[in-house]
C-alpha cells in the first residue's frame, strides 16, 4: 500500500483537463459586467432613470453569483483535500464515510433562481402599471409566469427534493446523492472505476446490469446516467475530486479494507491521502 504525505497533492489523472485559461477569461468578462451593472445603478440613481436602479443592481448580483459559482466549480478544482469528509449513515442507518458536495455549488443556483424570479416579478409589476405599455396585462402575465418558473427550483429545495449532494461509501456499497436524484450500488456490482474526460473532472463507476438503483427526486436538477453506473461530477464536490476517485478505486479493489468505512480510520486515511 502506497502512502502519500498529507501536505502533498494527490496526482491529477491524465484523463482530466488541466487548462483553465478560458474559464479565467469568461469569469473576468462576467466580473466586468457585474461592475458595470453596479456602476450604472450608482450613476442613474436619483435621476430620470431612477426606477431602473433596482434592475441594474439585480443584474449585477446575478453576474456576481455566476462568477462565484463558476470560480468554485471551474477554477478552484483542487479544493481542500479532505475538508468535510466525515462519518455519516445511509438511508438504512448503516455507517459510512461521506464526501460532501460544495456548499457554494448548492447555494449558488438557489440564490440565482431567486434573483431571477425577483427580476421578472418586478418587471411584471412595473409593466402592469405603466401607461406606456400597449398591453400591460398581457406583458405583466408573461413576465410573471417567467418569474414563477424560476421559483420552481427553490420550491423543490424547500420541499427537500433538491439537497446538497454527497458521496457516501459504506462497507456494503456506494450511495450517491446528486442535487435531485439518488443512486445506490453495492460493491459487488462495481465493474470498474475510472477517471473520464468531460465537462470538468469526472469519475465513472461502471456497474453490472441490474445491480444499480436510481431514483429521480426532482425536476430541473440533473439526472442519473442512462448507462449502468455512477457518474461523479468532480466540479460539484466539496473535496478534491482526485480524492473521490482514489477512494472509490481503493475500496473497490480492496474488499478487506471496506470494514473501516464509517469509522475514524477511513477519515484519517482520506486526510493522509493514503491510497
Amino acid at each position: 500500500m502506497s502512502s502519500t504525505r498529507s501536505s502533498e497533492p494527490l496526482p491529477w489523472p491524465l484523463e482530466w483537463p488541466t487548462g483553465r485559461a478560458r474559464w479565467y477569461l469568461s469569469l473576468g468578462w462576467l466580473t466586468l459586467l457585474a461592475l458595470v451593472s453596479f456602476a450604472c445603478a450608482a450613476v442613474v440613481r436619483g435621476g430620470r432613470f431612477d426606477p431602473a436602479v433596482k434592475y441594474f443592481l439585480l443584474f449585477g448580483l446575478v453576474f456576481a453569483v455566476v462568477v462565484l459559482v463558476g470560480y468554485d466549480s471551474r477554477v478552484r478544482t483542487r479544493r481542500g483535500r479532505a475538508r468535510g469528509v466525515r462519518t455519516a449513515t445511509d438511508l438504512t442507518g448503516r455507517p459510512g464515510t461521506l464526501l460532501p458536495y460544495s456548499w457554494l455549488g448548492f447555494a449558488g443556483p438557489v440564490l440565482l433562481t431567486v434573483l431571477m424570479a425577483l427580476l421578472f416579478g418586478l418587471a411584471a409589476y412595473d409593466l402592469g402599471r405603466s401607461p406606456e405599455v400597449v398591453a400591460p396585462t398581457a406583458a405583466a402575465a408573461v413576465f410573471g409566469l417567467a418569474g414563477l418558473f424560476f421559483l420552481i427550483y427553490p420550491a423543490q429545495v424547500l420541499a427537500r427534493r433538491i439537497v446538497r449532494g454527497w458521496l457516501l461509501l459504506t462497507p456494503e456499497g456506494i450511495e450517491h446523492r446528486g442535487w435531485g436524484f439518488r443512486s445506490r450500488l453495492g460493491w459487488d456490482g462495481v465493474r470498474l472505476v475510472t477517471p473520464v474526460a468531460g465537462d470538468g473532472p469526472r469519475v465513472w463507476v461502471g456497474a453490472y446490469d441490474n445491480r444499480i438503483e436510481h431514483q429521480r427526486l426532482a425536476w430541473l436538477s440533473g439526472r442519473p446516467p442512462r448507462e449502468p453506473g455512477l457518474l461523479v461530477e468532480g466540479r460539484v464536490l466539496g473535496v478534491d475530486p482526485v480524492l473521490a476517485y482514489r477512494m472509490l478505486d481503493f475500496y473497490a479493489a480492496r474488499p478487506g479494507l471496506r470494514a473501516e468505512l464509517g469509522t475514524p480510520a477511513a477519515v484519517r486515511r482520506a486526510q493522509a491521502g493514503d491510497f
